[in-house]
């Protein structure tokens, strides 16, 4: 690669340069995430004075690097620090080197007992202007290792790597394309570069721009290849992105427009009753999908309010499986464990840097995502104030400085808080809208009005009667048998008089369905695990489920 070319970062270069070319306190600290560009700053700066662009003070000057994976490899601490003495007593010598130390932070990771660091070692020299230095590290390591370190984080300037932006990204990936072309053959259009840093910054944060492109860009162009393709088109970016995170980011086709338009009823073979609360999640996603939604916040913010075991949950789950292709995509959060004011940095992460934030690395592991933050209404009012902004302009700042986008997260909070408020007004005949209404003025004694209205809804769940749990029973029993098939070739049948027992044991007007689960597993699935290791029933069999004197029977038809 042309080490000379170096795109955007003008800020980080020049003042780079002017640092080093001072009388004094000339040493340079470059923090930036992994693949932000740190590399291409140092490497633009060795080109510069190679080639007598640089001020007049740097003339004369070599930029070398230093390896620490080199310094400490086979090395015991004692060993390390002799190398170290022989390093530093050669740099002065030469009397015209600037050191560059990437990954500097591991400099202080290389003491063993009664031995000092490398870091240690390296200290009176920054002190006392012997040689200059450019170290380079990420946000977690300077904030964890070297800003406790105040005396050595005090002899350098510290000099924040911002990521590139997009414009910029598409600049670099057009000079990689042709090197690319050039080994391989191939032609790669620009619009398959103008979608792989679209992509790229959007789904794929754990490494910034152009590093995420360049990465998304060389995996559509292997796949391509590997097609027999030698033309790389938008469409093939899309489908790998595609691949890697399970995620339609094309328009929504015909087949897919079909589920949009039948949402509800898709929703409903899975979770019975609550049609407001359904009715409203499917008119935001097809939004979503459509391209109507509201730019900048998260794809949607719900606030589901309702008693336990309704389906609160439960349509969460099966929104993650709709929107994202799998209930593995959503992070679920118990808010009741976030009651004190010091958990916000549990979220976001401690100031020290010691800790990450729990809430920031699981949407910057998982950007497309739903996030279930339950029982909301218990978490600590600064954490809830938190969500102002995540949910206004869907970004988050963690404790690195790190902006973390939410803008392809769907966020469900849910609440029970006044309960007992829904059931009373659904028992005297009120309708759900009617509730909603009133139901939001009481809930400003939990939460902001301002965070309230910032929600896309706040949904009513209603208490379940004895026929809803009926109907959950036959859904449950059903699902049952379909693993049993699947996975050990037995044909399942549950006359009603099973399903009517089982949701008779299961109901309970505070829990709603949630003790259903424990009934099932206790009076069928253990009992048949215990048939199916016994050898009583093998694969192939037709088991037929009763009722029998308060008990459940199975008999093989």
């Amino acid at each position: 690669d042309d080490i000379g070319v170096l795109i955007g970062h003008e800020k980080e270069d020049g003042r780079l340069v002017d640092v080093l070319a001072r009388s004094n306190k000339a040493n340079v600290l470059l923090v930036g995430e992994p693949g932000a560009g740190k590399e291409s700053i140092v490497n633009h700066l060795a080109f510069n004075i190679a080639k007598d662009k640089a001020p007049a003070p740097l003339f004369d000057k070599r930029l070398v690097s230093l390896e620490i994976s080199a310094l400490i490899s086979g090395a015991d601490s004692a060993a390390v620090s002799e190398r170290m003495k022989k390093i530093i007593d050669e740099v002065i010598g030469a009397g015209n080197i600037i050191l560059y130390i990437g990954d500097i932070h591991n400099l202080f990771k290389t003491s063993g007992e009664g031995y000092m660091s490398a870091g240690d070692i390296l200290f009176p020299v920054l002190t006392s202007d012997a040689f200059q230095i450019v170290g380079a590290t990420n946000p977690k390591d300077f904030k964890s290792v070297i800003e406790p370190k105040t005396d050595f984080a005090g002899a350098f300037e510290s000099v924040r790597v911002e990521e590139i932006n997009e414009d910029e990204a598409i600049k670099v990936l057009i000079y990689d394309s042709m090197l690319l072309e050039r080994d391989y053959k191939a032609v790669i259009s620009f619009k398959a570069i103008k979608e792989a840093v679209g992509l790229a910054h959007k789904y794929f944060r754990q490494k910034s721009l152009p590093s995420s492109a360049q990465d998304l860009l060389r995996e559509a162009l292997s796949e391509a290849l590997g097609r027999g393709d030698k033309i790389l088109n938008a469409d093939d970016v899309i489908k790998t992105a595609e691949k890697r995170v399970n995620i339609p980011f094309h328009k929504a086709g015909e087949k897919e427009s079909e589920t949009l338009l039948n949402l509800e009823n898709i929703i409903h073979r899975k979770l019975i009753d609550q049609e407001e609360a359904v009715g409203a999640v499917s008119k935001a996603l097809r939004e979503y999908r459509s391209g109507l939604s509201r730019k900048g916040g998260p794809i949607a913010s719900f606030l589901f309010v309702g008693p336990t075991g309704v389906g609160k949950t439960e349509l969460s789950k099966i929104i993650s499986e709709i929107q994202f292709g799998s209930k593995e995509t959503m992070v679920r959060f118990d808010m009741s464990e976030y009651q004190d004011k010091q958990s916000i940095f549990r979220f976001i992460g401690s100031p020290d840097g010691e800790n990450s934030g729990a809430l920031t690395d699981a949407v910057m592991e998982r950007p497309y995502s739903l996030v279930l933050l339950d029982e909301f209404e218990k978490a600590h009012p600064d954490v809830l104030n938190l969500f102002l902004q995540v949910f206004d302009d869907g970004r988050l700042t963690d404790n690195l400085g790190r902006t973390v986008d939410f803008q392809n997260t769907i966020i469900i909070a849910t609440s029970n808080a006044h309960s007992d408020f829904i059931k009373v007004s659904i028992e005297a005949g009120q309708s759900i809208s009617q509730i909603a209404e009133e139901l939001k003025k009481k809930l400003t004694s939990y939460f902001k009005p301002e965070l309230l209205n910032r929600f896309s809804d706040t949904i009513v769940f209603k208490n379940l009667s004895r026929e809803d749990i009926v109907a959950i029973t036959k859904l449950q029993l059903e699902n049952l048998a379909k693993s049993a098939e699947d996975s050990n070739g037995i044909v399942l049948n549950f006359g009603d008089d099973v399903v009517k027992k089982i949701a008779e044991w299961g109901y309970d007007p505070v829990f709603g369905a949630r003790p259903l689960r424990g009934v099932i597993s206790d009076k069928i699935t253990s009992v048949l695990a215990e048939k199916l290791l016994k050898k009583e029933i093998i694969k192939g069999d037709e088991i037929k489920a009763q009722v029998k004197e308060e008990e459940i029977i199975f008999d093989k038809s």
